[in-house]
């Protein structure tokens, strides 16, 4: 399967990953504007959404795949799963990536990288109905336990980059008002932060 995912990679680009219910395994293929599914084993290709756009992110449900894609500007594509068709297609902002459910909320919120934003849509309106600045680049996103805080890391430090100590920090943005209360500074040094991974009980990890 690992070989099988190297040819993935190399021809086609692939933005993300992701598992559904069932155990499929979902890729987005930047290269290709399209979102396939596999077999759980990795060796028979499934299904195939095809996009007008380059996906950059993708997540899922029971019923729908969700999709950010950004060529000109950032949107979230909600795709029934029972019929491949996109219902419905939301502009969110520049970079569109990383989407992120909250299935307890029915919520979904995107970074919009180039924009230094994070957008929340309520999945019931298939509306934009928050926008939270943050520092610079948000690439990645993923929620407390306790769904009362939102961590998102900053892609880039905000900063000069010819002091002493440079860093790339991660934003906590309250779920409640939707503002962002704190930024974690990281490491000096840090940059290019992609990814975030949350342990018991309170440890992130970046």
């Amino acid at each position: 399967m690992c070989l099988f995912f190297e040819r993935v990679r190399y021809r086609f680009f692939y933005a993300d990953i992701a598992v559904s219910s069932e155990g499929e395994i979902v890729i987005a293929e930047k290269g290709m504007n399209r979102v396939r599914f596999f077999s759980s084993d990795g060796r028979r290709a499934l299904r195939t959404v095809d996009l007008s756009e380059p996906p950059t992110g993708i997540t899922l449900d029971d019923n729908y795949l969700y999709v950010t894609t950004f060529d000109k500007i950032g949107k979230l594509h909600i795709v029934a799963l029972n019929s491949g068709a996109v219902e419905k297609t939301i502009v969110t902002g520049s970079g569109a990536c990383a989407p992120l459910l909250d299935s307890v909320r029915a919520r979904l919120y995107v970074c919009n990288q180039f924009q230094n934003t994070i957008s929340e849509i309520d999945l019931n309106s298939r509306q934009v109905v928050r926008t939270v600045n943050v520092l610079r680049e948000p690439k990645s996103m993923l929620l407390s336990k306790d769904g009362k805080y939102l961590f998102s890391t900053n892609y880039l430090p905000a900063q000069q980059a010819n002091l002493d100590e440079v860093a790339a920090c991660v934003s906590v943005i309250r779920i409640n008002d939707f503002t962002k209360v704190k930024d974690i500074k990281l490491a000096n040094g840090s940059n290019a932060v992609s990814y975030t991974h949350l342990t018991l009980p309170t440890k992130l990890e970046v």
